[in-house]
């Protein structure tokens, strides 16, 4: 808890205090590990599901600079009505793809 909490302090300092923070629920979101996928498979799969109407969300299509990175994804997952999960060799490794798959299974269960 106090790892979440510094980086949700030390995101904060870095992005404008009044961000614009999309209620707008998506149709499918896409965790990923960036390094490793998104400029293949996670790209990809937002533009198959852009194609086939749906509403994906990935970070880099759906947020622009200087919004809150937490918020955003954080109410992304919790207003998606799917979530998939692109595993990577390095997906593990990563505190935001953790957070954002526990979320995913957290939101799914309610």
């Amino acid at each position: 808890m106090k790892m979440m909490n510094f980086h949700r302090n030390f995101l904060a300092l870095q992005t404008p205090t009044n961000p614009l923070v999309t209620n707008k629920a998506c149709d499918v979101f896409i965790n990923h590990r960036g390094i490793d996928t998104k400029r293949t498979i996670a790209t990809l799969l937002y533009d198959h599901l852009s194609r086939l109407n749906l509403q994906p969300f990935l970070d880099n299509k759906n947020m622009k600079p200087g919004d809150k990175l937490f918020d955003n994804i954080d109410n992304a997952i919790k207003n998606c009505k799917v979530g998939i999960t692109v595993f990577s060799p390095n997906y593990c490794k990563s505190y935001f793809c953790l957070h954002e798959l526990a979320l995913i299974m957290e939101s799914k269960k309610k």
